[in-house]
């Protein structure tokens, strides 16, 4: 990384790849260095955008507020026995039902006292600022690395074994069964009802 901190260019692998075990070991140890090589840079980068936000940050002022005064209305107390009177309107009223009803008692409306507003006295909160990160332009790493091509073995031959042969299996005749005749008949006997029943 340089002083103003932008990325160092790195150059990339532009020739044939080995298929020997060691220039591969060897190749993929050099890619995982350089890969380490460009996560140092970016964290070392992310340090210094860090420490750049917390200077801007902490030059910030929270403008400062007069408290809030608030005045209470006040107004007098509320006569409701005063009631509107009609004037001008001819009524007859003689043929009226005397009104029995009482008239409703009603009280005075009570007096608001007036209202204490609370002072605020919450301390303003600490700001923690940063300074602004700036825009760094990464350098283009280059063309990607040009991969040989790789060389699939042909498939071996497989000579298979010959099927199994099954021997056949001799199945017995079915037994004859000789069935008897059933030549018995059922007897002619009658019987009597009993005594009691007759």
């Amino acid at each position: 990384m340089s002083g103003d901190g932008d990325f160092v260019d790195i150059p990339m692998v532009t020739g044939s790849i080995y298929t020997g075990e060691s220039e591969a070991n060897a190749l993929v140890s050099e890619q995982i260095d350089k890969v380490n090589g460009y996560a140092d840079q970016a964290y070392k980068l992310m340090e210094e955008y860090l420490k750049e936000l917390q200077g801007v940050l902490s030059g910030l002022e929270i403008p400062s507020t007069e408290a809030i005064s608030i005045e209470t209305p006040s107004f007098g107390a509320v006569d409701f026995s005063a009631r509107p009177t009609l004037a001008g309107a001819n009524i007859d009223t003689a043929n009226w039902p005397a009104n029995g009803a009482t008239p409703p008692s009603i009280i005075a409306a009570p007096m608001f006292s007036s209202v204490t507003i609370p002072t605020f006295s919450i301390a303003d909160p600490a700001w923690a600022t940063v300074d602004e990160p700036v825009d760094v332009v990464i350098t283009d790493p280059g063309d990607m690395p040009v991969l040989v091509d790789v060389s699939i073995p042909t498939a071996p031959a497989v000579t298979l074994p010959s099927a199994p042969t099954f021997d056949e299996i001799t199945i017995p005749a079915i037994p004859a069964m000789t069935i008897p005749e059933f030549e018995a008949t059922f007897t002619s006997d009658t019987l009597d009802n009993p005594s009691p029943f007759v």
